[in-house]
């Protein structure tokens, strides 16, 4: 007598018949170019729009590629970009939490910042530096060097006298 093979699982259905008809029409029909696709996609697009003027960057003012630099192109462009909001007329600009993507700042922080810094030292410093109260002409006087009353008296000698001793 034969033996019977025993299923511990029950027969599944591992065949997917949309999945090998696409692979033979991928194999009859052209590869598509995705990227020529997507390039004549945006020239509709574009074709329609109209190109908006830029932030015209000075000439004579140098400017850093990098963000990290002082004078970088992106900082120079939002400086104008804030100088056009603010002498804007016509249009109410705010601020609001549910739109934070699209929210640009009107004052440059870091400048207030600095600007803030600036006036706290100008309180204390002056052109030169440190302001001290009391300061020193001759720096090489011993700070604590006793007044002239007290130099004249040092210079006689010091004799004990007869009723500080004991006998």
């Amino acid at each position: 007598m034969a033996e019977v093979k025993r299923r511990l699982k029950a027969p599944t259905d591992a065949k997917n018949t949309l999945f090998t008809e696409s692979l033979k029409n991928r194999m009859v029909a052209s590869s598509s170019d995705f990227i020529d696709r997507n390039k004549k996609y945006v020239r509709t697009i574009t074709v329609q729009k109209q190109p908006q003027a830029r932030i015209d960057l000075p000439e004579c003012f140098e400017y850093h590629p990098y963000g990290n630099q002082k004078n970088n192109i992106w900082e120079v462009q939002k400086d104008q970009l804030r100088k056009i909001v603010a002498n804007d007329k016509e249009h109410f600009y705010t601020y609001s939490k549910e739109f934070l993507s699209g929210s640009f700042p009107l004052v440059n922080e870091h400048q207030v910042r600095m600007q803030a810094k600036l006036d706290s030292e100008k309180k204390w410093l002056v052109k030169k530096g440190f302001d001290f109260l009391n300061k020193r002409t001759n720096w090489n006087e011993h700070p604590k060097k006793p007044d002239l009353a007290k130099l004249d008296e040092l210079r006689y000698p010091y004799v004990k006298q007869a009723t500080e001793t004991k006998v």
